[in-house]
C-alpha cells in the first residue's frame, strides 16, 4: 500500500512532519519525526540556469486590496482559477477558516479572460470582504482549488482515448497574504 500525502506552509520555516502511525494486523507501527526546513522560492525552477520559464496550464491566485489595514477596516478578496484549457471541470473551492477576520459571504464565480505570459487564459472568480478582528501581522493561508482535467495525451494513459477523453483530479493551490493589522487610533473628542 502506497500513501502520497502533499503539505503547504506559508512562509520559511522548519515544519515537524509525523509521527505517522499505521495498524497493521492488529499492530501499530509508528515512524520517527522528520525535520524539514521549507524555503521560498523566489525564480522560477529553471530560470536560475537560463531555461524556458514553465507554462503552467492552471492557476489559482489570491488577491487583496491592501495589505496594510485597521482593525475593523474592509478588506477586498478575490480568489481566481485560471486554466488555459476549456475542458476543465471545477469541483470544489477549498476555504479557509480564519478566526482573525470576519467574513462576508462569497461572491461568484464570475467569469472572463486574461493574458498572463502571453499566455490567453480562461478564469473563475469569486470575491468576498473581510474585516481584521486583531492587530498584528495576519496570515491568510493560501487557498486551493479541486478540478477535473483532461488526461494528457502523452501519458501511458493515452491509449484509453479510444474510449473518449480520460479525466484526471487534480488540485492546485495559490499563493498566501499577509495582513499588517493596527489598532485604531485613540478617539479625541
Amino acid at each position: 500500500v502506497k500513501f502520497n500525502y502533499q503539505a503547504q506552509v506559508d512562509k520559511p520555516t522548519f515544519v515537524w512532519l509525523g509521527p505517522v502511525t499505521v495498524e497493521v494486523d492488529g499492530k501499530e507501527i509508528r515512524s520517527n519525526k522528520l525535520r524539514v526546513l521549507v524555503k521560498l522560492d523566489t525564480a522560477t525552477p529553471g530560470a536560475r540556469q537560463g531555461k524556458k520559464k514553465e507554462i503552467s496550464e492552471n492557476l489559482l491566485r489570491f488577491y487583496v486590496d491592501k495589505k496594510d489595514a485597521v482593525v475593523g477596516e474592509k478588506i477586498t478578496a478575490r480568489l481566481r482559477f485560471y486554466s488555459r484549457s476549456s475542458e476543465v471541470h471545477m469541483r470544489q473551492l477549498n476555504q479557509r477558516e480564519l478566526p482573525a477576520f470576519t467574513m462576508t459571504a462569497l461572491e461568484g464565480p464570475t467569469s472572463g479572460q486574461e493574458m498572463i505570459d502571453n499566455q490567453m487564459y480562461q478564469y473563475a472568480e469569486w470575491r468576498w470582504n473581510l474585516y481584521p478582528r486583531e492587530v498584528g501581522k495576519l496570515v491568510i493561508p493560501a487557498y486551493s482549488v479541486d478540478f477535473d482535467a483532461v488526461r494528457s495525451r502523452n501519458s501511458q494513459w493515452s491509449f484509453l482515448s479510444f474510449f473518449g477523453n480520460q479525466m484526471e483530479n487534480k488540485r492546485v493551490h495559490s499563493n498566501a497574504q499577509v495582513i499588517n493589522v493596527k489598532a485604531l487610533p485613540p478617539h479625541k473628542g
